[in-house]
């Protein structure tokens, strides 16, 4: 019966969903590529810089249920264009970060985009891609981190000066975004919930998908970060 539901414009979403993965791991990872560029321009010691690597996933674990709640009262494409609006902000202003106060708060601001991934994330992929469609489609979709941390890795040891690196992680967050809802058409099964806030809350906090993507990400900011550049 959930296979009769698959529909055509499912690989549009996924592709989407994927772009605004590779982009939004791109611009939080970025800074591991440019490690000592960063802590050169901004005067930071190795573990101001381990922060600066690790607040928009804080700042997405923090507001992950909120993301998801509110999806599930005014629907997907409202979150994810206020979400991804205020990260593509804040990686705007980290382009015109001085100091690393503003730099930090402006990673922070950039992790709105996360949390709207992270909390939507599974609920999407069961919709578009019910049955046993959903393993492939969520193993497209997370290699979209390998992906992202991999470039941006590659990117960030390439480049001369740390602000071409934020201007190239604003540019790529904007494209995801156009791409996104270019794509994005809601499911006939998306449908706004009524339920009270603690319910839905607690909806959330019991599903081992959001749990599951929420670690996965947060791991990239050991994983990928060059600590032999930090020495």
């Amino acid at each position: 019966m959930q296979e009769e539901k698959l529909l055509p414009w499912r690989w549009a979403i996924l592709a989407g969903m994927t772009v605004l993965l590779v982009s939004l791991q791109f611009a939080f990872i970025i800074p591991g590529g440019a490690a000592m560029l960063v802590m050169q321009e901004y005067q930071c010691e190795p573990m101001a810089f381990s922060m600066i690597m690790s607040i928009p996933y804080f700042s997405g674990v923090l507001l992950c249920i909120a993301g998801g709640v509110l999806a599930d009262r005014v629907g997907l494409g409202k979150v994810f264009l206020v979400a991804f609006v205020i990260a593509a902000l804040g990686a705007l202003g980290r382009c015109f970060a001085v100091d690393y106060g503003t730099l930090f708060v402006a990673s922070f601001f950039m992790g709105t985009g996360v949390a709207a991934l992270n909390a939507n994330s599974a609920k999407l992929l069961r919709m578009w891609f019910p049955g046993t469609a959903n393993s492939f489609a969520m193993g497209v979709y997370t290699a979209g981190m390998s992906g992202g941390a991999a470039l941006a890795i590659y990117v960030g040891s390439h480049l001369p000066e740390i602000h071409q690196a934020w201007w190239i992680s604003f540019a790529l967050i904007v494209v995801g975004l156009v791409v996104w809802f270019a794509v994005y058409r809601k499911h006939p099964d998306e449908h706004c919930a009524n339920e009270p806030v603690g319910q839905m809350m607690r909806e959330v906090l019991r599903d081992r998908n959001v749990w599951a993507i929420g670690i996965v990400a947060v791991s990239y900011t050991h994983l990928t970060l060059p600590t032999s550049d930090l020495v």
